[in-house]
């Protein structure tokens, strides 16, 4: 995961610091996963990290809607795809070895930083020059 790299940041402080969450949030998934916790556990961790980005991605998606309906569109659809994984990962826990979910959460963060720099970055940066529509 890249976050801190120059072409990773928006540009906008507080969708930067929410996306740092995500990441923060991945990560101890991660360490929930390696450790062999509860699938309990693991669900819930899954879970919280799912609604989370739900919140914000509707907020980003109302967001970018005042400016932009394509922008929001690309937005939904990119997130809708986060949150599906995420759920395909939850279906997973206690079903498959602790490796192959340790695989399923590393390919979501992936997907995490691959939305951001693909996504979130150059949209959001077009937004804050596009001025608003009357």
């Amino acid at each position: 995961m890249n976050f801190g790299a120059d072409d990773w940041q928006t540009g906008d402080a507080a969708i930067d610091e929410e996306h740092q969450r995500f990441f923060d949030m991945t990560r101890r998934l991660i360490g929930v996963v390696k450790v062999g916790s509860d699938p309990g556990i693991i669900r819930e961790a899954v879970d919280v990290l799912r609604d989370r980005m739900a919140v914000h991605g509707l907020a980003e998606e109302t967001y970018a809607a005042k400016h932009d309906g394509e922008t929001a569109a690309i937005l939904r659809e990119s997130h809708k795809e986060l949150l599906d994984s995420l759920r395909q990962v939850r279906d997973k826990v206690g079903h498959i070895p602790v490796g192959d979910l340790l695989s399923a959460v590393q390919a979501v963060g992936a997907a995490i930083d691959r939305h951001e720099v693909d996504v979130d970055v150059p949209l959001f940066r077009l937004i804050t020059k596009t001025p608003r529509s009357a």
